[in-house]
């Protein structure tokens, strides 16, 4: 299975790419730079992806120009893989850190590709799981309770990559929440316990632009949204038992 590494990128932010190419390297890990959308330069064709209509229908807050360049960026990413001769992509935000253990990781889950993404960062603290596979000495790959937020570091198969791209056609909700609602193309979403991967403390490029946390919204809306959801996650159960082909024999 041949493995690519993307990184997605702002032109403007070359700090970043430095030092994100300074651990890649010490990794001896090959990457491609994926050029991101600009959310302070969006084009008419390309807001015409994010769904107004939607959004308003069925998220509490609008996206800002921020969110919505993410999202398009990882579009590009994912189809630029597919696009590919490769088999596997590890796609990361320039503000990744990767761990030591990356390679034993990969290693141990990239020739039995029958999960399609897989998270390497799901937050400070450790996530709920309906069900846990060691397979290092060191980390395991979990099937996550509920879809970490964090689009920060992941493996991506091909069929991983079209589910994506489908969830996120006329997308309405940022990058990471949209993949919470996995059941509407059957995402097969797993996530790696430790993380492999931790964010470096810099400021969020999303918020250079406009702060998410200071968008007016309805209380109202996000408690009726969010009880949907919910009440959807707990009767939709993923399919964890492909856990069991990732075991170590």
């Amino acid at each position: 299975m041949r493995l690519v590494t993307y990184v997605i990128n702002l032109e403007r932010s070359q700090d970043r790419l430095a030092r994100i190419a300074d651990n890649l390297n010490a990794l001896n890990l090959e990457f491609e730079v994926i050029p991101a959308i600009d959310g302070a330069n969006l084009l008419p064709e390309q807001l015409a992806e994010y769904d107004h209509v939607r959004n308003q229908q069925k998220y509490y807050k609008p996206l800002s120009e921020g969110e919505i360049g993410c999202v398009l960026s990882h579009k590009k990413a994912l189809k630029t893989f597919l696009s590919s001769e490769y088999d596997v992509l590890l796609l990361l935000e320039d503000d990744a850190y990767l761990s030591q253990h990356v390679h034993e990781v990969i290693n141990s889950v990239i020739a039995k590709p029958h999960w399609d993404t897989i998270k390497f960062y799901s937050g400070k603290k450790a996530k709920k799981v309906l069900k846990s596979v060691p397979i290092t000495a060191s980390h395991s790959i979990c099937c996550p309770k509920k879809v970490p937020n964090s689009m920060l570091a992941q493996l991506v198969t091909r069929k991983g990559a079209e589910k994506m791209l489908m969830m996120y056609e006329n997308f309405y909700m940022p990058a990471d929440i949209s993949l919470q609602a996995w059941w509407h193309t059957d995402l097969n979403v797993l996530m790696c316990q430790p993380n492999i991967a931790t964010p470096f403390e810099c400021d969020s490029e999303i918020d250079k632009l406009s702060a998410r946390k200071s968008v007016t919204y309805s209380t109202w809306k996000r408690l009726r949204q969010r009880a949907a959801f919910e009440m959807k996650r707990l009767l939709t159960k993923p399919n964890y038992q492909l856990l069991d082909l990732l075991e170590r024999r």
